[in-house]
């Protein structure tokens, strides 16, 4: 029967591909000013005690290392959601266009939040210099960019999502 097999996803990537790179950029521009500004050791003075605790970089740290977690465990709680949404789309189109607006928010979500805990690395890296701020930003990068998705990408996972919704009402 001609029915029996969905159609075929078709989605546009671009704006979605153009965001990640704006939100990329912004953590690569504080990165990069911080690598600009004098470190706190050539203009302290030589009767200041000690350096305060840095605060800031643990916060950091303690949020990127929140984030990984959050990660692991956020998208597969929003793709639920996103399945209960389009599971009560009779149309197959409305079905697809229901998942696609899905990926979009998880997408968005997930990358707001890697970029969150990119750039608080970022400041705390300016702020304070601590160097543990710099692989954590760098983690946090590579990760946002491993996020960026392609038409495939999305086109599996959607048709993913329509397998799972089958397997789940027969």
């Amino acid at each position: 029967m001609p029915h029996d097999k969905p159609p075929r996803a078709t989605v546009s990537v671009g704006p979605l591909i153009v965001i990640d790179i704006v939100l990329i950029l912004a953590v690569l521009i504080v990165a990069g000013a911080s690598f600009s500004k004098v470190p706190p050791e050539a203009v302290a003075e030589a009767s200041a005690p000690e350096r305060p605790i840095p605060l800031f970089t643990y916060f950091g740290a303690g949020y990127a290392a929140f984030v990984l977690a959050m990660i692991a465990i956020l998208p597969p709680l929003i793709d639920a959601g996103i399945r209960r949404l389009a599971a009560g789309k009779i149309a197959p189109n409305e079905r697809i266009r229901t998942l696609w607006r899905g990926y979009v928010v998880r997408h968005l979500l997930v990358m707001m939040v890697l970029q969150g805990a990119a750039m608080i690395n970022a400041f705390a890296y300016w702020i304070e210099s601590q160097l543990i701020s710099l692989p954590a930003t760098g983690i946090m990068l590579v990760l946002m960019a491993l996020q960026i998705p392609s038409q495939d990408r999305v086109t599996r996972w959607i048709e993913a999502q329509e397998r799972t919704i089958q397997n789940t009402t027969v």
